[in-house]
């Protein structure tokens, strides 16, 4: 039983490779009609890309700077149509929507295991991608530039204003408290005002002023002592805001591989494209090989 059925498969093999054994000039005619005609068209029609890259890292102090050298920040700053357009028209190319789609999508944006930024940029010519690529990479170091110099500068300016605001406050309350001291003849602080009747009317008899001179002057003491710590509190603020700045400042882009300029083109690959045309003409001969002898076959019978 075992020996009939490896006589069976032997015979299958045989006749399989007899089919294909006969076919083969025709087999052969498909398979270097299929790499010319694929070669060619990849060699001489398709249109060629060229990729340019580039590699950097961002040496950050700040928290908010610091942020830049992350890949997601990084593509949501690149991949604006705001951006795409001034790097279409510091190029001198069309700035239409279709475009600066095309420009997003010839962008790609990775970040290494190193944690640098990979930049990568197919074009379909060479001198145009490496220009592109290079106009990428300044227009983000100016953009980084102008946000962290806009946070900063938001930053300081709100902390001066509440600074000058407290100041004010502080200035106008001291002024009424200085003002009601000299109009009342009171020229020290009491640590503690109301106490009792009893007290009143012996630090009246001492100063000469009235109860409600001591109520409204217990008032101005507490919203000059309140006026001062809202001031002391600005001033520390505006100094740490100053510190702030000072470390949001403190960053560098570090260039770790300029943009290349593309020496040779990216796609299509014209070795790869007519291997693979190679292997599926081979299989398709074959399928058509086996198709011919079924038809012939079946040709026999009928007849």
């Amino acid at each position: 039983m075992n020996q009939e059925k490896s006589d069976y498969d032997e015979i299958d093999l045989i006749d399989l490779f007899r089919i294909v054994l006969n076919s083969w000039k025709l087999i052969a005619v498909i398979f270097l009609l299929s790499i010319v005609i694929v070669g060619s068209v990849t060699y001489f029609w398709l249109p060629k890309k060229y990729r340019s890259e580039a590699l950097f890292y961002l040496e950050a102090d700040g928290g908010y700077g610091s942020t830049f050298g992350k890949a997601e920040m990084v593509k949501d700053v690149i991949q604006t149509n705001y951006f795409l357009r001034s790097i279409l028209e510091k190029n001198d190319l069309e700035t239409s929507q279709g475009k600066i789609e095309q420009l997003g999508q010839a962008i790609t944006i990775s970040q290494t295991e190193a944690g640098n930024i990979a930049l990568e940029l197919i074009w379909d010519d060479p001198q145009q991608a490496y220009a592109l690529l290079s106009s990428v990479y300044d227009g983000y170091k100016d953009e980084v530039a102008r946000r962290i110099t806009n946070y900063t500068t938001s930053k300081l300016e709100l902390a001066e204003a509440q600074l000058e605001r407290s100041k004010e406050v502080f200035d106008r309350v001291n002024a009424e408290l200085a003002a009601f001291q000299e109009k009342k003849g009171i020229v020290f602080l009491p640590a503690q005002l109301a106490i009792s009747d009893q007290y009143y009317q012996d630090f009246k008899g001492k100063i000469g002023v009235s109860p409600e001179d001591l109520w409204e002057y217990e008032n101005l003491v507490a919203q000059h002592e309140a006026a001062r710590a809202d001031y002391t509190k600005a001033y520390a603020l505006l100094e740490d805001t100053r510190r702030l700045v000072e470390q949001e400042q403190k960053y560098s882009f570090v260039m770790i591989e300029p943009p290349v300029y593309p020496e040779r083109k990216h796609s299509p690959s014209t070795l790869m494209n007519t291997t693979v045309a190679g292997v599926l003409s081979l299989f398709a001969g074959v399928m058509l090989a086996f198709l011919r002898d079924y038809i012939r076959k079946y040709k026999e019978r009928v007849s």
